[in-house]
C-alpha cells in the first residue's frame, strides 16, 4: 500500500503553510468546506476549498512565473482538456449532452451551475485584489 504523507497533499492547510504560497491568508477558508452550507464566499471574504485550489491552479499558469507551486509536478500531470466529459459539452453548447440520460444531465447541470458560481467569485477576487496582492 502506498501512503502519501498529509503534508504532500494539496489542500488549504498545506497551501497556507507553503513558503511558495502567494495567496493572501484572508482568502483561505476559516472552516472546513464540508461544514459550509453555501459555496459562495463568507462575509469575511474567504473562499471555499474548491475556489481556493482553483485560484492556486490559475495563478500557477502565470506566464511571468510570479506564483510558483510546490505541487508543480502534480499540476503538470493534470489533463488540459476534458472533451470526453459531459460538463465540457454543456459549457461548449455541444449537442452530445442530449445523449446523456436525464438524471445524469441534471447532475452535470448542477456541477456546471456550481462552476459558474465559483467562476464569478474568482472574478470578483481578481477585481477586488487588483491592487497587487495576486499580481
Amino acid at each position: 500500500m502506498l501512503v502519501i504523507p498529509s503534508g504532500a497533499l494539496l489542500n488549504p492547510l498545506t497551501l497556507l503553510a507553503s513558503p511558495l504560497n502567494s495567496i493572501p491568508s484572508h482568502l483561505f477558508p476559516s472552516a472546513p468546506s464540508h461544514r459550509a452550507k453555501k459555496r459562495r464566499t463568507s462575509t469575511s471574504g474567504s473562499l471555499n476549498t474548491t475556489q481556493l485550489l482553483t485560484l492556486h491552479l490559475v495563478l500557477t499558469r502565470d506566464t511571468e512565473k510570479r506564483h510558483p507551486s510546490a505541487w508543480q509536478t502534480y499540476i503538470d500531470s493534470i489533463p488540459q482538456g476534458f472533451s470526453w466529459h459531459p460538463l465540457s459539452w454543456i459549457h461548449a453548447g455541444d449537442r452530445r449532452i442530449s445523449t446523456v440520460p436525464e438524471a445524469a444531465r441534471r447532475k452535470v447541470k448542477g456541477v456546471h451551475r456550481r462552476f459558474e458560481e465559483d467562476l464569478a467569485v474568482l472574478k470578483r477576487v481578481f477585481v477586488s485584489d487588483s491592487a497587487g496582492d495576486l499580481g
